[in-house]
Formats: structure tokens, sequence, C-alpha cells
């Protein structure tokens, strides 16, 4: 599950350097469309965990294995609707097991591979083809089934926090 942008913008207020300790991983930041994001049909969650974008507010999802949870797949940190992916996207377009990134340590690069799900994966506009690796950069977009996200890297999504809440760097 992910939190809302401003729920990063409240923490980097209140402990600028404990967050920018604490993020050591890229993000996935997913923006709902003006149109959706008023739907009244769209669920909204209260608490810090939510499982889309709600109101509005750009909904951050960190690019890391959660620990402790059911998910046996160790490849990777992997992407899809159910509540066992280490990054879940509630949306009915996104497969259940839908995608997975890797880290590529030697290259200092990541990668994310589609898990053969129903309605694609795409980088940077690009669709790729099932379990073929394609490598992600900094402010990529990606597209899992039609829900789009941005991948940021730490520095960038701190820089991104610091513009938004008006901060000097």
């Amino acid at each position: 599950m992910g939190q809302g942008l401003s729920q990063y913008a409240r923490r980097f207020l209140s402990n600028r350097a404990e967050l920018e300790r604490s993020l050591d991983c890229p993000v996935l930041v997913w923006e709902t469309p003006t149109s959706r994001a008023a739907d009244p049909a769209l669920p909204t969650l209260t608490g810090t965990a939510q499982s889309r974008p709600a109101g509005g507010d750009a909904m951050v999802l960190e690019v890391r294995k959660v620990v402790g949870a059911a998910n046996p797949f160790v490849f990777g940190v992997t992407v899809g609707r159910v509540d066992t992916n280490d990054i879940v996207i509630d949306d009915g377009s996104v497969s259940r097991f839908h995608a997975y990134l890797q880290n590529d340590a030697k290259a200092g690069k990541w990668v994310v591979v589609d898990a053969e799900s129903k309605n694609g994966s795409w980088v940077a506009g690009r669709k790729i083809a099932p379990q073929e690796r394609a490598q992600v950069g900094d402010s990529m977009r990606l597209r899992f089934g039609f829900v789009e996200v941005t991948f940021l890297e730490p520095k960038t999504f701190l820089a991104r926090l610091a513009k938004a809440v008006g901060a000097a760097k």
C-alpha cells in the first residue's frame, strides 16, 4: 500500500533529515487524472495506507520488498492488484501479479519485467514483451495496464517534495 504525497510532504516539513535518511529506495508516483480524482465512486481511505490516489492527492509507492509479506517471489519487487504484492495497484486493468522490478546492482540500474500480464506493461511509452527486461531510469513513465506511474530516484523525489512545499534545497 502507498501513502499520499501530502503525507510525505508533512513528513518532509516536520523532519526533513529523517525522511532523507529513511528513503533509501526509488518510488512510483501514481497521479489520478483530474476527471477520475473527483469520481465519488472511488474509495478513499483514512489513516496512512491507501490503495489508490484519493481526492487529487498523488499516491507514493516505495519500490521495496515488504518484510514479512506472504509473497514467495524473491527475484524482485512485485507489482500487482492483490495485497500479496510488494506494490499494490488497486485497478482492474492491473493483473493480480502484473510485473516486477529488479535492481541490477552491477549496472546501478533498475529494470522492469512484465509477468505475462493481461493488459501489458510499458516503459517510456513502449510496450514491453512478457518476460522482457526493460531498463528503467529516473523520472521515466511506466504503465501497468491502464495505470501510469512515474519512477523517481530518492533524490529526485525529495527535490519534488521540496519544490511542492516551497522549501529551499
